[in-house]
């Protein structure tokens, strides 16, 4: 079957109720194949999952416990200071106003501490959570 546009309607015959009943439950197969796919790349310390025809993956995504670059504030010079923290500002949302407190601008830190050596990027190594990015999956071209 084909509506005026030209596209297939496969579904169009079927009750709502079987629709909505099979939308949930392909769903329900997304989420468990995607919680597969995921567990098995973690099990092999893996980011991708290679194939010749997909393209799965799921990086690495490194976040920083901020308190814990501390020490750094004793070390770097006030200008590098300034290029490395953010100031507190206001973003209006509609309905409210969402307040971000000044914070280190990790980018910008990691350059500087870079340029201090060993000691400097230790403090970040130790600020470093290692975590993951979001699952990237298609066909490849």
């Amino acid at each position: 079957m084909t509506n005026e546009t030209g596209s297939s309607r496969i579904y169009q015959a079927t009750s709502d109720a079987l629709l909505l009943s099979g939308y949930e439950i392909a769903q329900k197969m997304m989420a468990q194949l995607r919680q597969e796919i995921e567990t098995r790349m973690l099990e092999r310390n893996a980011v991708a999952i290679p194939d010749d025809t997909y393209l799965c993956e799921m990086p690495k995504r490194y976040t920083y416990f901020h308190e814990k670059f501390a020490p750094l504030k004793e070390a770097l010079s006030s200008q590098e200071l300034g290029e490395c923290w953010d100031a507190a500002w206001a973003e209006t949302i509609p309905e409210h106003v969402e307040q971000h407190p000044e914070t280190w601008n990790t980018v910008k830190l990691l350059k500087v501490a870079r340029r201090h050596g060993d000691e400097a990027m230790r403090v970040i190594e130790n600020a470093r959570n290692e975590g993951r990015g979001s699952l990237t999956f298609r066909r490849k071209e």
